[in-house]
């Protein structure tokens, strides 16, 4: 899905960080070898795949583990995740809207640290927890509800969406 994805994030990301006005300016000036970049691929790899799975595990340990509402697991899950990976997404972001000097998305967290600071790294994490705790706060919620009524309609078990882990 990342290689699906690519050219979404690099347009989205550089409405946001204001280097395009909208979202039709993005797609216009943007040029074609910047929306399938292997560096930007690599940036946006590190980027989200990290992230979904701290997303996952934490949602999974949070069911296993208390009795809270399906959107409130998805928000506590969506916030770790969040926080812990917000210097790969500031790398993923700077990859995606310029022509970074760094080749390395780990040479870019590195010089980024050393040159603006660790704030650099992490300032951006409250915007990203505004966009991100709701949609996977409604996500996970909705999931779960059409999963209880397809169970209740067929009225048997359905698999998880990924096998669970033995307790």
């Amino acid at each position: 899905s990342i290689g699906i994805s690519q050219p979404f994030s690099v347009i989205n990301d550089s409405v946001l960080s204001n280097r395009q006005p909208n979202f039709v300016a993005a797609i216009a000036n943007t040029p074609p070898s910047r929306l399938v970049s292997p560096r930007v691929y690599a940036a946006i790899a590190l980027s989200k795949v990290p992230n979904n799975s701290l997303m996952w595990a934490s949602s999974e340990f949070l069911r296993k583990n208390f009795d809270l509402p399906n959107a409130l697991n998805g928000a506590l899950a969506a916030f770790f995740a969040v926080c812990l990976t917000a210097p790969l997404d500031t790398v993923k972001v700077r990859f995606t809207t310029s022509t970074n000097k760094h080749h390395n998305p780990i040479l870019a967290l590195r010089t980024i640290a050393r040159d603006e600071g660790a704030i650099a790294l992490v300032r951006a994490a409250p915007a990203r927890c505004l966009q991100v705790v709701p949609m996977y706060a409604i996500q996970f919620h909705t999931y779960q509800a059409l999963k209880a009524n397809l169970q209740t309609a067929l009225n048997q078990d359905l698999p998880s969406a990924r096998p669970a882990s033995p307790r």
